[in-house]
């Protein structure tokens, strides 16, 4: 073949193979259809900017369309998985700062300045520390006025229960964290309306592991340690209930898909994770559909409000939750009538409405040890 024919073709390969390159990512976002979640970087995705009505806005409209863009253009969750793989496969080393490779298997979100708390630098303020009281108790009065327990549920981040498997330049540059500095400042007058699962969790790490090595949150053990937590906590409250507390768990471990930690770092197909496994029981809780139509009540990708509960019971509750009362909740709708489950933190609107649809007797406000002074930092 003539050698100039041969270079010309090749040219012309080479530029439809750009063109391919180039082309594909954004000829797949216009096909494909828009996802909300993001599972390599376990996220909600930008939405669509709305259309601009003026010059100001359209100024503003060009840099929302490329953060979304950039959220959802043709293969990015390939990209990231196959950048996650290299990293590890290559250097070692999980390719997101804000995860980091443990002992023995164990991986640890430090993102939400968790390096910083652990490490102590982020101490609060006496004014904050008196804020996050005095919003605790408006709560907690403004409940009582409607005949309503209150009780606010802290449950603390993996490193905090197994710091023992953090790298050891991190352990050896453990600090006073923020919830470390609020109990401390709670023992001045402390409320009892605050259960604080720290020493719990830590006495029943001898019985079965709680936490998943490679996820953010506990197992259904931890989690079974918590709701038991709770039920000794509320049950002088209601002494004429009877909370069930015979849930037992198998001698054995069975294995499953590894956690959301891995999922981020596209090692989930690849590693695994061993669970506690509960003994077959018999559950009576159903779910009840919820007819009330609340407009502010904020939505999220993992979970709508929703309600649970056993007909042959009689107390009714409200719980303001996060993803880990995700496993504590098939224990916890055993023991009511009703349950409406949001995830979101306390709202006064919110709560409100609901009471005045739900009539609850308690109102539960869970929240994760790295979200608890967000308000004081955002």
């Amino acid at each position: 073949m003539d050698k100039t024919l041969t270079r010309t073709i090749s040219q012309i390969a080479l530029i439809v193979l750009f063109f391919i390159v180039i082309g594909t990512p954004p000829l797949f976002y216009i096909l494909l259809p828009d996802k909300e979640w993001s599972n390599a970087e376990n996220r909600l995705l930008t939405s669509f900017p709305g259309l601009p009505s003026d010059w100001k806005t359209f100024l503003q409209f060009q840099k929302n369309f490329e953060t979304y863009y950039n959220d959802h253009f043709g293969f990015r969750e390939v990209l990231i998985d196959r950048y996650h793989r290299e990293m590890k496969k290559r250097f070692g080393q999980p390719g997101v700062p804000s995860i980091v490779a443990g002992k023995e298997g164990w991986y640890f979100w430090i993102g939400n300045n968790l390096l910083d708390d652990f490490r102590g630098r982020l101490p609060l303020t006496e004014p904050q520390l008196r804020s996050w009281k005095e919003d605790f108790g408006r709560k907690r009065d403004w409940l009582a006025k409607q005949g309503i327990r209150y009780l606010f549920v802290s449950v603390p981040d993996k490193q905090t229960v197994y710091p023992e498997y953090l790298p050891d330049h991190l352990q050896k540059a453990k600090g006073t964290t923020r919830l470390e500095q609020l109990t401390e400042y709670l023992k001045q007058d402390p409320p009892g309306e605050i259960l604080d699962l720290r020493s719990s969790l830590l006495n029943a790490k001898s019985e079965m592991r709680l936490y998943q090595k490679t996820d953010t949150h506990w197992n259904d053990y931890g989690a079974f340690v918590a709701y038991r937590e709770i039920v000794h906590k509320i049950s002088p409250w209601f002494p004429k209930e009877q909370f069930k507390l015979d849930f037992c768990f198998q001698e054995s471990m069975g294995e499953g898909p590894a956690g959301d930690l891995t999922r981020i770092l596209g090692l989930n197909e690849t590693l695994k994770e061993m669970f506690p496994l509960l003994k077959e029981r018999h559950f009576c809780a159903r779910p009840i559909e919820l007819t009330l139509a609340v407009e502010n009540v904020r939505k999220s990708k993992e979970s709508e409000p929703f309600m649970r509960g056993c007909p042959d019971s009689r107390l009714r509750a409200l719980v303001f939750r996060d993803s880990f009362f995700g496993r504590i909740e098939p224990f916890f709708s055993e023991n009511f009538r009703q349950v409406v489950y949001l995830w979101q933190p306390y709202d006064q609107k919110t709560a409100k409405l609901l009471i005045d649809y739900l009539h609850p007797d308690l109102v539960i406000e869970e929240g994760i040890e790295r979200f608890f002074f967000r308000n004081f930092t955002d």
